[in-house]
């Protein structure tokens, strides 16, 4: 067994016992979970005037660390749709979902939400995880501002 695939053998099991615990509500308990992370290695560099330059920030760094080969977003109001392919992450997600639990933390996602909140001042949700053959849909929803008045 490769250390990659004993790590995400840690991670899933760490996130089963947490769904155990905690069942649909351990979403709203790991929204930082892999921000910290970034945070020390890249400070607040990601955060920019603009969403949509944000989120290409936080996209070339996910891309750099190797964790997505690409991401593809779009926003509008309060919703903001983020598309990552390859991830890193997904064959934990995967299995989990195998066991009947749905996708309930996205590492991802949480840092595309770090830097976003950064901007508007206040606390995004992450909303849904969709899972497909080589890439997760997210749904981040933008609390107490729109897009466009970011």
């Amino acid at each position: 067994m490769s250390s990659e695939k004993y790590i995400n053998e840690i991670v899933k099991d760490l996130e089963l016992a947490f769904w155990d615990e905690r069942g649909r509500g351990a979403r709203y308990r790991t929204t930082l979970v892999g921000v910290n992370y970034f945070k020390e290695k890249y400070g607040t560099g990601p955060a920019d005037k603009s969403w949509e330059k944000t989120i290409d920030n936080v996209i070339d760094i996910l891309i750099k660390e190797d964790i997505i080969s690409k991401a593809e977003y779009n926003g509008k109001g309060n919703e903001l749709i983020v598309e990552f392919f390859d991830c890193t992450h997904l064959d934990v997600e995967k299995g989990l979902a195998e066991k009947g639990i749905p996708p309930f933390s996205c590492p991802c996602a949480n840092l595309v939400m770090h830097y976003i909140d950064s901007l508007i001042g206040s606390n995004s949700e992450l909303v849904s995880v969709d899972l497909h053959d080589n890439k997760c849909v997210v749904t981040i929803g933008i609390v107490g501002s729109t897009l466009e008045e970011v």
